[in-house]
């Protein structure tokens, strides 16, 4: 059966089909709570509708939307428009990190100090230093 909704060449409608489509055919997906919100799963007009009204406009052509808890699916409430920056440090191997009291992942932290992230990642490898001595030696 063809269903007629005029939604084919919405930006929206390719998001919903390649998001249906990865949590029903996707072994990381399939069967570990990472489903397409069952409201959204054959209404492609309700997915539209809610990322319209719930969530700005897409920021950049280089925003795509991100779950929030990897661990949820793509469900009311845990999407959101990301940069590659935010989904590659929302992805569980982002292993946290602590510098100065602050915890988050090595590249954010990295990031904000002015670190070169592979100049701390071979300090730890080759010298067998933890996180924080590393960034420290090349801290002030």
């Amino acid at each position: 059966m063809n269903v007629k909704h005029g939604l084919r060449y919405h930006p929206l409608y390719k998001l919903w089909g390649a998001i249906r489509g990865r949590t029903r055919n996707c072994p990381k997906y399939v069967g570990k709570g990472r489903d397409l919100d069952p409201g959204w799963l054959d209404n492609p007009e309700a997915f539209i509708e809610y990322v319209e009204t719930n969530l700005s406009d897409k920021p950049t052509p280089r925003h795509s939307l991100d779950r929030i808890d990897n661990n949820l699916g793509y469900v009311e409430g845990n999407i959101r428009w990301a940069d590659s920056l935010t989904q590659a440090n929302n992805r569980p191997q982002a292993t946290p990190r602590t510098f100065r009291g602050e915890v988050s992942t090595m590249t954010l932290l990295c990031l904000k100090y002015g670190v070169v992230k592979h100049n701390i990642q071979n300090s730890m490898r080759r010298q067998g230093l933890t996180f924080e001595e590393a960034m420290n030696r090349q801290l002030p």
